[in-house]
């Protein structure tokens, strides 16, 4: 119950704080396309079931499980039926005499069976493949992770790049207001043709970057698509919006302080606790190659000269076979020694990799922290950039200065404006990240 309500908590993070700028998509030929609108909870969803390369992994994992099955049936008894026609010529004398060959017929149809009453090497290796299903599954849990916090990556770019165009087209828009009130200025002789062309090369400088935006927003869009498996002429409508700052209280970031217990249930943790498991497996496996394997056969049919006459006779056989292992060429003690070794570095691998999860973990918590803590500021820095645009326009209206200050604090406020789209995008990154870091970007898709 802690694990899933921590993990709906993570989600619900990602996303109650969406609201401050709209998304659109990537227009081609609307006209002509369905739309389909997306929300990210719709594309982890489509990247779980659709996506190429967590269906081939799932496969793995399948492959893993019949894998347990093969190594099962050797615990189980063996049952076949077997038949065969036999013709041979012998020579053979008894008692001294001359040899004279002869021809024989055989013919025989049996129910042949054996069963391994003690093989503790059959046991071993079906364990082993248990165990080794096991980690396949947490392998398969730590892609899938990894291809959702890609995707809510990829979705949040997207919602950037959308955004980022809006901002210059406002942006070229304040400053084909601020070039309108150059050439009024000039036509009432406070300006000069210098202000007009600098209002100008500003216009034309914007609309490059937008140019280059729309580029990227059209590239992330792609990348998406590959991502969720659909093709390139599908038109997405990506309906959340980017973060704001109002998405965290005191409470809820204590909460998330509280998600260290989660690092020790990271798939990735859990697989190389089998990992060890395994190797300990094998070590007790190796010593257990010095115990006998017992063994029943037998069979029963029928046998005679040639197929299908009429003097078939009931046969029979049962049986019981054992075996001990006196002398293998020191095979056992070099098997014995490979997997102490094994074990050795399977436990230096888990404490390596507990301590980086730990470490992942703070540096998210903090990354957090410290872009939360941006989000006032960056407010703040569009706040005063707004107001330092408002007097200068005062004073160019006014005739005290020329446009230069206009227009260096025109761009001050888009620098102010792109830097606040930039603040809520990574900070919704570092909550996505933060999500990769306790394992739960999977579970906390689902609302």
């Amino acid at each position: 119950m802690y694990v899933k309500l921590s993990a709906f908590f993570l989600f619900s993070l990602m996303l109650s704080g969406f609201g401050a700028i709209a998304a659109e998509s990537v227009s081609v030929d609307a006209s002509d396309r369905e739309v389909l609108e997306l929300t990210l909870e719709d594309a982890l969803e489509r990247v779980r079931e659709q996506n190429p390369l967590v269906l081939f992994n799932r496969e793995g994992v399948r492959q893993a499980l019949e894998q347990t099955f093969r190594d099962r049936s050797r615990l189980f008894p063996q049952v076949s039926l077997r038949t065969a026609q036999d013709r041979r010529r012998s020579a053979r004398s008894f008692g001294g005499g001359t040899a004279q060959p002869f021809h024989a017929n055989t013919f025989d149809l049996k129910l042949e069976g054996s069963v391994a009453v003690i093989n503790s090497q059959n046991y071993a290796s079906f364990r082993i493949a248990e165990i080794a299903y096991q980690i396949r599954q947490r392998d398969f849990e730590s892609v899938v992770e990894d291809f959702l916090e890609q995707t809510a990556v990829l979705y949040f770019q997207q919602l950037r790049d959308q955004a980022q165009i809006r901002l210059v087209e406002s942006t070229i828009e304040r400053d084909k207001q601020i070039l309108q009130l150059t050439r009024d200025q000039r036509e009432a002789g406070v300006a000069t043709a210098i202000d007009v062309t600098r209002a100008e090369v500003r216009i034309a400088r914007e609309e490059r970057v937008l140019i280059q935006q729309e580029a990227n927003a059209r590239a992330s869009m792609e990348n998406l698509k590959a991502l969720l498996d659909l093709p390139s002429t599908t038109q997405l409508s990506l309906t959340d919006p980017l973060l704001d700052d109002s998405s965290l209280s005191d409470a809820e970031v204590s909460q998330m302080r509280d998600q260290r217990p989660l690092v020790l249930l990271r798939p990735e943790l859990l697989g190389g606790n089998l990992l060890l498991e395994q190797a300990r497996l094998a070590r007790r496996a190796a010593s257990w190659q010095r115990l006998p394997t017992v063994e029943l056969f037998g069979n029963i049919g029928y046998e005679t000269e040639r197929a299908f006459d009429s003097d078939m006779e009931r046969g029979w056989l049962i049986g019981v076979r054992a075996s001990v292992p006196i002398f293998e060429g020191f095979r056992i003690a070099a098997d014995k020694r490979q997997a102490d070794a094994a074990i050795r570095a399977n436990e230096f691998l888990l404490r390596d990799l507990e301590n980086s999860l730990m470490r992942d973990y703070q540096i998210a918590l903090n990354e957090v922290d410290s872009r939360f803590r941006q989000l006032p500021i960056a407010e703040k820095e569009v706040s005063l950039a707004a107001e330092e645009l408002r007097l200068a326009r005062e004073r160019f209206t006014q005739g005290v200065a020329d446009n230069r200050e206009l227009i260096d604090a025109q761009q001050a406020l888009a620098q102010a404006e792109d830097g606040l789209l930039e603040a809520r995008f990574l900070y919704g990154l570092s909550r996505v990240a933060f999500a990769r870091a306790v394992g739960a970007v999977r579970s906390g898709s689902i609302q």
